[in-house]
């Protein structure tokens, strides 16, 4: 029995997306969380694509046909007010039973600008993070800055328990600073390998230190992507396209190959290829 438990706690580390890639039914987030849970995965995690991708409504859902597992929603920060992502958090711990956890995320600056957004600056996550932790502390906030300017904000009729823990998706050494700095939690890149992972850490927990805080207390997680069910020259075809589509992206692509200390002169290589290079 004890081994078993054993082996259950360290089941329930690991976590799943739910509607990964692109997405015709989101229906289907309820039927694939329920299966993580019942096979006993500690986490589901959420992306943020627009428009049947929407963490919040996804988040509830899955709250709601769930009991136990944990749900992780990505948010792009500077999409929504910042009260509005506070309330959704607050709103998502009452409704789920304290299982939810925010995450935001970093999208592309050219992205960001042809929505119409601002881009999602260190400055801003940094301010936007302070602000929700206030409110979640029943505080009024009073804030002109980066941001804009909320003469008053304050949350009303709110969630008293435990506030959900933030995430951040981290790759380059600064953001990884961020994350020990101000955050929870950090989720990795997919394509970092175990030095990687290493050298991530390391940078996550200096941080956190410098700043004074346990560096234990923020928690790594790492992505992998895998097709299991596929065969295996197929699950390579898929694995391998997939990591193709983030080394062809300038600074992105570099990032990667920079903390995991490979040799980018076979990142070059790769970019050259004349179905990239076109």
């Amino acid at each position: 029995m004890a081994e078993e438990a054993g082996v259950q706690a360290l089941f329930e580390k690991f976590g799943t997306y739910v509607l990964p890639g692109r997405v015709e039914d989101p229906r289907r987030a309820i039927n694939e969380a329920q299966e993580a849970e019942r096979i006993g995965l500690g986490a589901v995690w959420i992306s943020e694509r627009f428009a049947l991708k929407e963490p919040a409504v996804l988040a509830g859902a899955v709250s709601e046909a769930t009991s136990k597992i944990r749900i992780n929603g990505t948010f792009y920060s500077t999409m929504r007010h910042p009260i509005v992502t506070a309330s959704i958090a607050n709103l998502m711990q009452a409704m789920s039973g304290e299982r939810f956890g925010i995450m935001f995320a970093r999208a592309v600056p050219a992205y960001m600008k042809m929505l119409g957004a601002p881009a999602i600056t260190m400055e801003r996550l940094a301010d936007c993070i302070s602000i929700m932790r206030s409110l979640w502390k029943g505080e009024t906030v009073d804030y002109e800055g980066v941001l804009g300017k909320f003469p008053m904000l304050k949350l009303t009729d709110m969630h008293k328990g435990k506030v959900p823990p933030i995430i951040f998706t981290a790759i380059g050494p600064k953001s990884l600073e961020f994350a020990g700095t101000h955050c929870d939690g950090v989720l990795l890149h997919p394509f970092v390998s175990p030095d990687g992972v290493r050298n991530s850490t390391k940078i996550v927990r200096d941080a956190a230190e410098a700043a004074g805080r346990d560096p234990m207390g923020v928690r790594i997680y790492h992505n992998i992507i895998v097709a299991p069910d596929l065969p295996k020259d197929e699950e390579e075809a898929v694995v391998g396209g997939r990591a193709i589509t983030y080394f062809e992206l300038p600074g992105f692509g570099d990032m990667i190959v920079e903390i995991n200390g490979w040799d980018k002169s076979v990142l070059d290589e790769i970019r050259a290829h004349p179905k990239i290079a076109c």
